[in-house]
């Protein structure tokens, strides 16, 4: 046992650490982990008894390792320990015996052009919508079940692949005793790690087998997979693509797979290498969800019927995602402070509209109740438009947000905009971008007085370069289809 995996559990990380040296140690830490003895054996056997290479294993392996951190108590997932065992245990071989009873020979049932991966609802459809309608043949797989056309949605008890089911049960069974052996040996629950990869091995040969594609295209790189991407090829497929809907930052943005990662602009994935990914081509075409769900059904009267907004602010949900937002104790602080800066200057200004806009699934947050008490600055979370968070951009004078992604998007439709920033200390989501102080306000009396230059004298900011940060959004599935067209057979 190396001294990595004898650690496993009890590494530790300091709250007190800036988030760029805490996700580089953690990775670095997860880099050596997955070439300890025994998870050399979980990925060695895994691409044994499925013919995938080894590499593609321990690719996802460690991304597995990653996203299984929490971050809030600096410590991986209490379901590595002994107590899980039994449940993971259950989980996986009734799984396994389930894939050995209901498979067949599966045959093509659709061949298309592209295939839209990790569709959470129907209405992430819309983000795709020009760039399909490019396609002579599309298929989106969505998480909702659905009879409708051109849409698949998976189940977890389908009929899998007798090919690999009936094949490999024997040896993967084997596999299962070893390494239950090897868990109570090390009194590390790795059952909890090879759960899920398992079952995307499963889920993506079923997928693959049954519909053929040339193209294979997501809107979240976080979810991106090696042993997807490998599968996918395997099957006929030819790239993997995906665009990039949020700002890189550090709890979702390591461990990348994909072929070509359209970016919102030429400054907007700095050091992407860095945190483990594998990408061959990097290429900025702007945001295709403003193109999509804005942009392109643009009508002045199905706006927001607020006329006149001082100080917009985009909300984020963090209320309900501390573990992946608070990586480190500044970054909960500073959050609060961005907060308190917008009821300071409403004080200040009483007769100013500020609002702040959640999104519409926000759950609300208690303690930006608290702080915003006794303010005029008002909360809006559901929509009252066609368009969501962009039906409220073209009445605001002033557009800020703490870090979403919406401020490089309004960048490119030169509006003033600006992130709110206390002491630039967020890391997690800048590095990024960085360097990036021309978006940035580091304290509140420089708030202040963009406030009075933009909003009380309604004066412009001086716009930056757009293509930076986020490129003209108005061609942006063009841009990629004639990208990706250039690989069609």
């Amino acid at each position: 046992m190396s001294h990595y995996q004898k650690n496993f559990l009890n590494y530790r990380t300091n709250r007190s650490t800036d988030p760029k040296s805490t996700c580089y140690n953690l990775k670095n830490y997860i880099d050596n982990l997955a070439q300890d003895d025994n998870f050399k054996f979980i990925t060695s056997n895994l691409g044994n008894i499925f013919d995938i290479p080894d590499q593609v294993i321990e690719f996802d392996l460690k991304k597995r390792l990653f996203f299984s951190f929490h971050f809030t108590k600096g410590q991986f997932s209490k379901r590595f320990e002994l107590s899980y065992l039994i449940k993971d245990l259950i989980n996986l071989i009734t799984f396994c015996f389930w894939t050995l009873i209901f498979s067949k020979k599966l045959k093509i049932k659709n061949n298309v052009d592209i295939i839209f991966d990790d569709l959470d609802n129907f209405n992430h459809q819309n983000f795709f919508k020009k760039l399909s309608n490019k396609f002579d043949s599309f298929l989106f797989i969505i998480k909702k079940k659905t009879s409708k056309k051109n849409f698949l949605n998976f189940s977890r008890f389908s009929i899998y692949n007798s090919n690999i089911a009936r094949k490999n049960f024997i040896s993967l069974v084997s596999f299962i005793c070893s390494l239950l052996i090897i868990s109570f040996k090390n009194k590390i629950n790795f059952l909890f790690l090879i759960n899920a990869l398992i079952f995307k091995i499963y889920k993506y040969d079923k997928i693959f087998s049954e519909n053929k594609a040339d193209f294979l295209f997501s809107n979240k790189f976080y979810t991106t997979s090696s042993i997807k991407n490998f599968i996918f090829k395997k099957k006929g497929g030819i790239i993997s693509a995906c665009t990039q809907k949020n700002i890189l930052e550090f709890s979702i943005s390591f461990y990348i797979n994909v072929d070509i990662l359209f970016s919102l602009g030429e400054k907007t994935t700095n050091f992407i290498k860095e945190l483990g990914a594998e990408i061959n081509d990097i290429v900025p075409v702007g945001c295709i969800v403003l193109e999509n769900n804005y942009l392109d059904i643009y009508h002045k009267e199905k706006l927001s019927p607020l006329k006149k907004i001082d100080i917009l602010n985009i909300g984020l949900n963090y209320a309900h995602s501390y573990d992946r937002m608070f990586i480190d104790d500044k970054h909960f602080r500073n959050y609060y402070r961005h907060i308190y800066w917008l009821k300071k200057i409403s004080n200040k200004y009483p007769f100013l509209n500020i609002i702040i806009k959640h999104h519409d699934n926000h759950q609300g947050d208690k303690l930006e109740n608290k702080i915003l008490k006794n303010s005029n600055v008002k909360i809006i979370v559901k929509s009252d438009n066609l368009y969501g968070s962009y039906g409220y951009l073209e009445n605001s004078r002033l557009i800020t947000s703490f870090a979403s992604t919406m401020i490089l998007e309004t960048l490119s439709l030169k509006m003033n905009s600006i992130f709110l920033d206390p002491f630039k200390r967020n890391l997690s989501f800048f590095e990024s971008l960085s360097p990036c102080d021309e978006i940035r306000v580091k304290s509140y009396s420089e708030f202040e007085g963009l406030v009075q230059k933009v909003v009380i004298e309604a004066n412009d900011l001086s716009f930056i370069k757009g293509n930076l940060y986020c490129k003209n959004s108005s061609n942006t599935s063009k841009e990629i289809f004639d990208f990706l067209k250039k690989y069609k057979h």
